[in-house]
């Protein structure tokens, strides 16, 4: 029964006010509908105040300014429907295929599918393959994504997400803030994606969690005319807690026999990478020992001036860029001490944890080693915190001997510490003085206090086409986890890399990638850059 209805039914029957063609009817009517738009506006204001079911994009903004939620914080949301919207104009003009097919592909970027490249090929008919895209195959084929891409992108969706990022917001702040789980959760709130659970490394460092799309995408209709949405794909989210970076000390010359001491504050100890600069074709095999530790690492070789040795971290040794590690060795054990200024961490030959120097590889500091050897990787010594003791060696010149002229030269051991009369180094000057034999550095990823990096989906990257460093959207994110952040942390917001880099990734087995390994640098092998 209607609003009109109801009214005349309350006059007495004798009138008979429901009749047709009455005049009482007519006025009934229109007080009824002025009622029903004042009900639906009482409705409409009823529902402008639940979160839940606030139709419009204001209503929800107000109800997030009372937690002091701003429009900035669902910039990323408004780049992805503005770059989505723009990709769907493009697909719907009038170019050609082929660049209708390429708007496509970069129109289902701004979605998290899990289906594979090309990704339009989820709208053709059964039993055809990428190849049928280039015909009028392909034409049905986007005109079926067009259509679902109109759905998806409608205005109710647009508000249906931002409600979710303010009630996410919300729920956050009601479970804490300033933690680990606050900034991960944070962050997929801000790209809009639902995360599962957050794992963590053994170390404490490294927290990833595996995360889905909010902006589902229909696929085409099956035999019943229902169109179900896509698989999502699961994304990688993560934060790196003291993110490292690369600390480097200044090239220093050094002399042979010098002692020095390196000053540190960090959290743990690292290993060194250690750079050799050639001067005056006076560094020959040239020799560090890390005298707290009773480990050296050296190379069996000429530096020649203005050259640089590289000894890196994992123990490969590069010669201006050329691998050398063949030529290159490490030892571990007792090293000398000075007796006229006693240390705690000296190794005394009455210490129980005195021991001989073992070289690797076996027997490379003993004498009549043959170099090259077969280049596996050296152990490299580290650096603690606070104040770590050092020494700098080279080939010094030492006499020889052999049987007779031509028998070769037996020099004296250890071999590190002499050399022939090619190309060898004198100890000393005239004035009593010893010549500096090469420039020493030293380097190390050291982890940074008060700093944590959280790490987003790379696809995200492409929302911004004028921006390809992704700029705006890491600046966005980081907007949006202000709220999360602990006081006096920094927070830096950077892409997933999946591209493999020697000595800095893990690089996986599978298809499934470990979160985790993944916030390492890499996971897939990738293309060298084409020279010319």
């Amino acid at each position: 029964m209607s609003r009109a209805d109801t009214i005349l039914s309350r006059f007495p029957a004798h009138l008979e006010a429901g009749q047709p063609r009455k005049l009482l009817g007519v006025i009934a009517g229109a007080q009824a509908r002025d009622m029903d738009v004042a009900a639906a506006e009482m409705a409409a204001i009823r529902r402008a105040h639940r979160i839940r079911e606030a139709d419009e994009l204001v209503d929800v903004m107000r109800l997030g300014a009372l937690h002091r939620i701003r429009p900035a914080e669902l910039e990323v949301l408004a780049l992805r429907f503005e770059r989505a919207k723009a990709e769907l104009a493009a697909m719907d003009g009038t170019d050609p295929q082929p660049d209708r097919l390429a708007a496509a592909e970069r129109l289902l970027d701004t979605f998290g599918v899990a289906v594979e490249a090309p990704r339009l090929t989820a709208w053709l008919d059964a039993g055809l393959d990428a190849s049928a895209l280039d015909g009028p195959d392909g034409a049905i084929a986007l005109v079926r994504l067009s259509a679902a891409a109109h759905r998806a992108l409608r205005r109710a969706a647009y508000v249906t997400l931002a409600r979710a990022r303010v009630l996410g917001i919300c729920r956050r702040h009601a479970r804490g803030n300033g933690t680990v789980a606050a900034l991960i959760e944070g962050a997929a709130n801000a790209l809009d994606l639902d995360i599962g659970p957050i794992l963590h490394s053994e170390d404490r460092y490294l927290h990833a969690a595996l995360a889905t799309d909010r902006l589902r995408l229909n696929g085409p209709p099956d035999d019943t005319g229902r169109a179900a949405p896509l698989p999502a794909a699961e994304e990688i989210i993560g934060l790196i807690e003291n993110p490292r970076r690369r600390e480097t000390t200044d090239a220093t010359f050094r002399h042979h026999g010098e002692v020095f001491e390196v000053k540190r504050r960090g959290f743990e100890r690292v290993r060194l990478a250690i750079q050799v600069y050639g001067e005056a074709e006076r560094t020959h095999r040239p020799m560090v020992v890390n005298r707290d530790e009773g480990r050296g690492v050296g190379f069996m070789g000429q530096v020649p001036a203005g050259s640089l040795l590289e000894i890196d971290e994992d123990g490969h040794a590069r010669l201006d860029g050329a691998d050398v590690t063949s030529f290159a060795f490490s030892f571990q054990g007792a090293v000398f001490a000075d007796a006229d200024a006693p240390h705690a961490k000296d190794f005394r030959f009455d210490a129980a944890d005195c021991t001989f120097a073992v070289s690797q590889p076996a027997g490379a500091i003993g004498r009549g080693y043959s170099y090259p050897h077969a280049g596996q990787p050296i152990t490299v010594p580290g650096i603690g915190v606070g104040v770590t003791r050092y020494a700098a060696f080279c080939g010094l010149a030492h006499f020889g001997s052999r049987i007779n002229a031509e028998a070769p030269v037996v020099t004296p051991v250890p071999t590190a510490f002499s050399g022939t009369f090619d190309r060898t180094v004198f100890a000393g000057l005239d004035d009593g003085t010893r010549p500096d034999f090469g420039a020493i550095a030293f380097s190390w990823l050291e982890r940074r206090a008060y700093t944590v990096q959280v790490v987003i989906p790379a696809r995200f990257r492409a929302l911004d086409p004028d921006d390809e460093d992704g700029a705006a959207v890491r600046r966005h994110v980081a907007t949006a986890l202000d709220r999360f952040r602990a006081a006096g942390i920094v927070l830096e917001v950077r892409f997933l890399d999946d591209r493999f880099v020697v000595g800095e990734a893990v690089l996986s087995e599978g298809a499934a990638v470990d979160p985790i390994d993944a916030l390492k640098g890499g996971t897939v092998l990738w293309d060298s850059p084409e020279t010319e």
